[in-house]
């Protein structure tokens, strides 16, 4: 076949009222050959699942035995070669945006309950490069027999952007109020060690403790290394005065009174030399 973007139709399994189920296929000139199909995804919790860059074999849409390219109904997209490219990947990009949304899977022909079907990821695909899905569609067929390609889904995805926007915003804004109360934690942390009598080697409420600051000195309530200097030397001081070291010399005795000390003097002179 013609290198170019195909609408290709097939039958769903028999039971459903002769619906028919629609894919894109990209034919390269190349040979290869790229998908955007959509279905349901009944493990998922029957949400629409999307396949892009798969070739047709490797897809669910591959062909079964005895059928080839010219076996379902198909028609190529009127779009000139040089756009294919461009127009294609337009196409892949709105195909994978819905599959990032998970939408739901709906098919129960209710007027005001739209159907969201593998049909729908067709005309999203479509009207991504402004295709109308009337010239789309292969010659003699139903479009209403192919239930969901009326809804592009658009309505869903915007839907969809808003509610992950605003999940957006309360994530940032609970982040904001987790950060506010892990700082208030910090400074209340700050606050008590400060409130106890500082960090150890520092000015009192600096929040930064003293690395070198010895198990001793923090006993001493938080007083930094040169005030503990000179408690222990003052300490040393009254130790030295309470006991004279071995050798030492004794405390000066306290000064005796005048007339003591006259006393004295006349019982110590010389006999010879009293007048």
């Amino acid at each position: 076949m013609k290198p170019g973007i195909y609408l290709e139709i097939t039958p769903i399994p028999t039971g459903y009222n002769d619906y028919k189920h629609s894919y894109l296929i990209y034919r390269k000139a190349d040979g290869t050959s790229e998908v955007i199909r959509g279905g349901p995804d009944i493990i998922g919790g029957l949400r629409i699942d999307v396949e892009t860059g798969k070739p047709l074999e490797q897809s669910k849409d591959r062909y079964e035995p005895g059928e080839d390219a010219g076996t379902r109904p198909s028609k190529r997209l009127d779009i000139p070669d040089d756009k294919l490219d461009e127009s294609w990947s337009k196409m892949r990009g709105k195909a994978e945006e819905i599959d990032k949304s998970k939408l739901p899977y709906r098919s129960d022909n209710e007027a005001d309950d739209p159907d969201q079907t593998s049909n729908s990821i067709t005309r999203a695909a479509l009207d991504a490069i402004n295709y109308p899905i009337e010239k789309a569609l292969p010659e003699g067929t139903d479009i209403d027999k192919m239930p969901g390609i009326k809804d592009n889904l658009e309505d869903e995805l915007r839907q969809h952007r808003e509610q992950a926007e605003k999940d957006r915003a309360e994530a940032q804004e609970q982040a904001k109020k987790d950060q506010e109360e892990a700082r208030k934690d910090r400074e209340e942390a700050g606050g008590l060690s400060g409130a106890i009598g500082g960090w150890p080697g520092e000015e009192p409420k600096t929040g930064k403790p003293d690395q070198k600051t010895t198990p001793q000195e923090q006993d001493r309530g938080g007083l930094g290394k040169e005030a503990a200097a000179n408690q222990k030397a003052l300490d040393a001081q009254k130790e030295e005065d309470r006991v004279p070291a071995a050798g030492g010399k004794m405390p000066a005795k306290e000064p005796v009174s005048r007339a003591a000390k006259l006393a004295s003097e006349k019982t110590s002179t010389p006999v010879g030399a009293q007048h």
